[in-house]
C-alpha cells in the first residue's frame, strides 16, 4: 500500500472495509469497520449502516483494532432501536 497517499487529495481518506451484520427481532443492520490507510488518525472506525442511509455520529465506534472499534460501536448501540441509530433516506426527505 506504500505510495497510495500520493493519489489522494488533501482531505480524502482511504480505508479498507470489513462488514459485520447484526440481526435483531426488529430487523438487521450492518456495521462497517473501516481500517484507515491514509491518513491515520484512528486506525479503525466502526459505523452502523444501512444501504441508502445516514448515521448519527454518536454511534460510531473507534479503536486501534477491528475488535476495539466494533466493541465500541456495539456498546454505543446496545438497546437502542435501529430507527434511532440510522435514518433511512426516505425518512430524511419528509
Amino acid at each position: 500500500m506504500k505510495g497510495l497517499e500520493n493519489f489522494l487529495n488533501q482531505d480524502e481518506i482511504l480505508s479498507h472495509i470489513y462488514r459485520y451484520e447484526l440481526d435483531r427481532e426488529e430487523g438487521r443492520i450492518f456495521i462497517d469497520v473501516h481500517e484507515i490507510l491514509f491518513p491515520q488518525k484512528n486506525k479503525f472506525i466502526a459505523t452502523p449502516t444501512l444501504l441508502h442511509s445516514s448515521r448519527d455520529s454518536k454511534y460510531i465506534g473507534t479503536g486501534n483494532s477491528i475488535e476495539e472499534a466494533l466493541r465500541d460501536c456495539l456498546k454505543k448501540i446496545k438497546g437502542i432501536p435501529f430507527d434511532k441509530i440510522i435514518s433511512r433516506k426516505d425518512d430524511m426527505e419528509e
